[in-house]
């Protein structure tokens, strides 16, 4: 292969005797087995030759620098020891001093960068803690993520202090997601400044939990701090009945245009209440985590006394009365002006007997927790904002699949009257900013040891289930820790696990963690 390095060297040193460069990082085979280029011998510079670096490994000490480019000065002006990770012995790998060096401060072949006092960028943090965090950060700048917090505010708790300890993702500039850069939330604020900053905190995409995130709410206008503030006047995201956004007429249903049963509100639906089954549906993709369902609702004719029946379903069926699939049943009996709730063997109530009246308009919310199997429901008084009657820790219907895909929200009969109808409004989905599917995988999103010498990982995977942590040193055989390891991810599908500080240390420590 015209490399230097006769055939039978190629076959002691078990290179490839046809292709002078088989690992492609820059140097040929002769170069690599007699060290020629390398001027490093025992990991210090010298004259040459040096020592060999790996023929058949592009990067011999697995810095992430191919071995051609650290003896030939190939990244940033520097030649460094194709050997040895941290050429300079200061604790920074060469990799990262040379790609976090805008300052021209950090230097691979200097330890002095290493030292506690070395704080390139001003950011609090020395360079080596930097190095050493988790996540590990860039050393030559002292926001990172250029979100507005330094490094050293964003700690990554999860939690707001203050705008010293912001709780935020360093290498996030968004860390929930709702569209407006860390730097710009800050709930110690007295009121928002917007464009510049709002009254608002980074870790909760919907600060004030009115079912908005707080960007969806900057860009209409309304205040991501305040839940009685919101960009359509009401705590949920109206659909309406303008035929444009999703909901489906089962039958029966015809749009109003009269008066309106919210002022303000536009059109509304009028369910037939005379046929079985009229009604209306919403469906929405099951994020299997938890959704909100509400709707404003008004009995128009005369009520009580007689055997109709409305329900407000959430389920993995279309259909607006009830069935296998339906999981969370709340029913409006026309006998006594009640609201109640099925648990799957009875009927629960809600609101009591005679609660419920013709001509005012009321509000029903649902919360189905899918990973709990349980829902909850609130009913309001929509005129005077009052709560009449409410529930919670309702358990789903024990012959449905609460993870069917699509799901849906539905009202309509499910017995009829000849002598009511049912109006609504407002009609919504809210799904919560949970984004764990059930179908995916648990997936690590960061390790790190902590102050205690722990072994901390933190993980996503299937809501409520409980994961295993096994140990090996030889990525052979994985045995339970001395004490067994249990973990389990909460409702969101959230989950840490410490591998206590003397099972994490030498000889060498792999982990696995496996679905109990």
């Amino acid at each position: 292969d015209g490399d230097g390095l006769s055939d039978f060297r190629e076959f002691e040193n078990t290179t490839n005797p046809v292709v002078a460069d088989p690992d492609a990082d820059g140097l040929n085979d002769l170069e690599e087995v007699d060290g020629l280029k390398n001027p490093y011998t025992g990991f210090v510079a010298g004259s040459l030759p040096g020592d060999p670096t790996d023929p058949n490994d592009a990067d011999s000490d697995n810095d992430g620098i191919p071995d051609g480019e650290e003896v030939m000065a190939g990244v940033d002006g520097f030649a460094t020891n194709p050997n040895e990770a941290d050429t300079d012995g200061d604790l920074l790998d060469d990799l990262y001093e040379v790609t976090n060096n805008l300052l021209g401060g950090l230097n691979p072949l200097s330890a002095v960068d290493g030292e506690p006092v070395q704080d390139l960028d001003g950011d609090g943090l020395d360079n080596l803690e930097e190095y050493n965090g988790n996540p590990r950060t860039r050393a030559d700048k002292a926001d990172t993520d250029d979100d507005g917090y330094s490094d050293f505010a964003e700690d990554s708790s999860g939690i707001w202090s203050s705008v010293n300890a912001t709780g935020t993702h360093p290498l996030n500039t968004d860390t929930d997601g709702d569209g407006i850069d860390d730097g710009k939330e800050n709930p110690d604020l007295a009121t928002s400044n917007p464009p510049l900053q709002y009254k608002s905190d980074p870790n909760l995409s919907d600060t004030d939990s009115d079912l908005y995130a707080d960007g969806i709410e900057v860009t209409a206008g309304s205040n991501p701090a305040d839940a009685g503030s919101t960009p359509t006047g009401i705590p949920f995201r109206n659909t309406g009945f303008d035929g444009a956004l999703g909901w489906t007429n089962k039958g029966g249903t015809t749009l109003q245009t009269g008066t309106e049963l919210l002022a303000g509100a536009g059109s509304y639906a009028r369910i037939d209440m005379a046929t079985f089954e009229n009604g209306v549906v919403l469906p929405f993709p099951n994020p299997a985590a938890k959704v909100f369902c509400s709707v404003d609702f008004r009995v128009e004719g005369s009520f009580g006394g007689g055997t109709g029946l409305a329900n407000f379903n959430s389920g993995g069926t279309a259909t607006t009365s009830s069935s296998p699939a339906t999981h969370c049943i709340v029913r409006l009996f026309e006998a006594d002006g009640s609201i109640q709730a099925f648990n799957g063997t009875t009927f629960l109530s809600v609101v009591a007997a005679g609660g419920i009246v013709s001509g005012t308009t009321y509000t029903v919310q649902i919360d189905h927790d899918l990973p709990g199997l349980t829902y909850g429901v609130r009913v309001y008084n929509r005129d005077s904002g009052t709560l009449i009657g409410s529930i919670s820790g309702v358990p789903t219907r024990p012959t449905s699949n609460p993870f069917a895909d699509p799901m849906h929200f539905t009202v309509g009969t499910q017995a009829i009257s000849a002598n009511w109808d049912l109006s609504l409004d407002n009609m919504s989905v809210s799904l919560f900013p949970i984004t764990v599917p059930l179908t995916v995988a648990p997936r690590i999103t960061s390790t790190g040891f902590d102050a205690l010498g722990r072994f901390v990982i933190d993980f996503t995977g299937l809501p409520s289930t409980t994961y295993e942590v096994t140990r090996s040193i030889n990525l052979q055989s994985f045995v339970p820790l001395s004490t067994p390891l249990l973990v389990s991810t909460n409702s969101e599908g959230v989950g840490q696990a410490m591998v206590p500080a003397s099972e994490a240390t030498s000889p060498a420590a792999f982990f696995r963690m496996e679905e109990q």
